[in-house]
């Protein structure tokens, strides 16, 4: 549209100010190759071009959001491996960018915060916008005809005279369609489109093929083989453009599918990700970030089940603060709240590594010790106790201690049950409580 209103588009206005304002030939070569198809070309023009290339699609992705980074990562990780440039290097250099790009934004002026979005395009408007095609043939002249053609109709095209060069094409370019002579040696084009066909970047491929023979064998072959359509010699252009729009249509329809694809399994991701975040949150003492009570229930009535069934002993710890309510009583609930947060610390601390530390609610807290006995059950109660005590909460001034009283019940067998075993353990944490407070007592079965 440019060109038919202007006699010049943006590219070619671009390519004439740089050239006026002094820069390289090398450069104007390179940049004007960039915006051509791509080729196959190794000369360092190419090289550089290529260069460019991949420069626009780093650009791209850094002013993409989340979903358009996702949908452009691939392609642009494919380019990155043409430039020696591993996955893991190729993120921490568009995270170098894009925090470059908001300084010298903030410098300048310029708004960096905008995001590109996932461009909308309907079926029929990328079935407008042309194919990446990959011609193969061994005869030159019929390649450069049909490439010629084939790119007056608004395709992309790629060229390649024989099987091992399109195999290294395809893995490195991934066109969306193959266009391939039949006969450039016995059986070449159909080995390579088996070939293909078993690969995970070939199962996806449009195959047009044309050959000498219209013979219905040779026809069954190429369909078993994986080829989509078939062709007679001397291929008819209109024929075979006719082709390549009923190919592009089921090419855009598999591309949507794939779209739809990887954003289901985004979604599923998420909410998989948000139901553990939920399930971790109902079973969290939101301030202390110990398991709460219903994690605590669950929890012993599943280690009490493995204590049964590897015949190990198991011991439960039942703690209440000592004079906590005159803590909120004195110095409000945010200070009891620190203080709530600062034991539970402490009793992390002081308990082993398989212990599994509860807050119940309030000041009342509950320790799960598996594989434990009671004597030794005693011993982890006296070190949390005398953590307690000597690590008092700095906010406290001219206050009493805080300190804790512990009842400790065990099981071995399958006597006392779980139940029975916390009722245990509270007997024992009330008669400390009603006696001197600040002590550990072990029930009695």
């Amino acid at each position: 549209m440019e060109g038919e209103h202007f006699a010049i588009d943006h590219q070619g206005l671009s390519l004439i100010l740089l050239e006026d304002w002094g820069l390289p030939q090398l450069f104007l070569d390179a940049l004007n190759l960039s915006l051509e198809p791509e080729t196959t070309e190794t000369t360092r023009i190419a090289r550089f071009a290529s260069q460019l290339i991949f420069a626009r699609q780093i650009a791209r992705y850094c002013l993409a959001d989340d979903g358009y980074k996702a949908y452009l990562l691939t392609d642009l990780t494919i380019q990155a491996s043409r430039h020696n440039l591993a996955e893991a290097a190729l993120i921490d250099f568009v995270g170098q960018v894009i925090e470059e790009w908001h300084e010298w934004g903030k410098l300048i002026e310029v708004h960096t915060d905008i995001q590109q979005s996932i461009p909308v395009v309907s079926c029929e408007e990328a079935i407008l916008s042309g194919l990446d095609l990959l011609l193969i043939d061994d005869d030159a002249v019929m390649l450069t005809r049909l490439s010629n053609q084939l790119t007056d109709a608004g395709h992309r095209v790629g060229t390649c005279c024989n099987s091992e060069a399109a195999l290294q094409y395809v893995i490195e370019r991934q066109p969306q369609m193959v266009i391939i002579n039949g006969n450039m040696k016995p059986g070449d084009g159909l080995v390579l489109c088996k070939m293909l066909r078993i690969s995970d970047f070939g199962k996806n491929l449009y195959f047009i093929m044309y050959g000498a023979t219209e013979s219905e064998d040779a026809l069954v072959e190429a369909l078993d083989a994986g080829i989509d359509a078939y062709l007679t010699k001397p291929v008819s252009l209109r024929v075979l453009l006719a082709h390549i729009r009923a190919g592009h249509r089921i090419v855009v329809l598999k591309q949507e599918l794939e779209k739809e694809s990887r954003d289901i399994q985004h979604y599923t991701a998420e909410l998989a990700t948000a139901n553990r975040r939920l399930r971790i949150m109902a079973n969290t003492d939101i301030l202390t970030s110990l398991p709460n009570r219903r994690y605590a229930l669950e929890r012993l009535a599943q280690e009490w089940a493995t204590a049964q069934r590897c015949k190990l002993p198991m011991c439960v710890l039942m703690l209440d603060l000592d004079h906590f309510k005159s803590v909120n009583d004195t110095f409000g609930h945010g200070v009891g709240d620190q203080v709530l947060t600062h034991i539970a610390k402490l009793m992390k601390e002081a308990s082993r590594a398989n212990d599994i530390v509860c807050r119940l609610g309030g000041e009342e807290f509950l320790i799960i010790a598996p594989n434990t006995d009671g004597s030794v059950a005693l011993l982890l109660a006296e070190r949390i106790r005398i953590s307690i005590e000597k690590n008092q909460y700095k906010g406290l001034v001219q206050h009493q201690l805080i300190t804790v009283s512990i009842g400790v019940a065990g099981s071995v067998g399958d006597k006392p049950g779980w139940n029975e075993l916390m009722k245990l353990a509270d007997q024992a944490l009330y008669c400390v409580k009603h006696r001197s407070r600040n002590r550990v007592q072990l029930a009695t079965i």
